[in-house]
């Protein structure tokens, strides 16, 4: 098992590698799956644990449709795709909001250790983690 400075040194080291080689995205990527909801750069990483980038307004109403019972959000809510009371939206479906900001400049070893600790709380279930275009998600998700 992994700790502190080995974790930490992993997690810069695979952040700093996936924003460098975000450089040379120019364009958003939406992926569909099966049941026609379409994401901003989606990662299905397990049958359980998709990331993505900001779902609108419309793909957040078909969230529990496509399957999912919570959604973690790991971006501040002043971004430019940000949906206003996504929260709200959500928890109209019945499912969990989790909201996790972390700062892009800056994510921290707490950041994820508080992601960590709230995936680890959860039983069955599909669980959608979202951020602005799905860099920080992604990283926390492969994590």
């Amino acid at each position: 098992m992994l700790e502190g400075r080995d974790m930490k040194t992993i997690f810069v080291t695979f952040l700093l590698s996936l924003l460098a080689g975000s450089l040379h995205v120019h364009a958003d990527v939406v992926n569909s799956d099966s049941n026609g909801l379409s994401l901003l750069n989606r990662i299905d990483y397990s049958p359980s644990l998709t990331t993505s980038g900001q779902p609108t307004e419309g793909e957040l109403a078909l969230i529990a449709s496509a399957g999912f019972d919570r959604i973690i959000f790991l971006a501040f809510t002043n971004h430019p795709k940000a949906v206003a009371h996504e929260d709200d939206i959500v928890r109209d479906q019945g499912l969990q909001f989790i909201h996790i900001p972390v700062e892009w400049e800056s994510p921290s070893q707490a950041d994820f250790a508080a992601f960590a600790a709230i995936m680890h709380t959860f039983g069955s279930g599909k669980t959608l983690v979202h951020c602005e275009v799905n860099f920080r998600a992604s990283v926390f998700g492969f994590l």
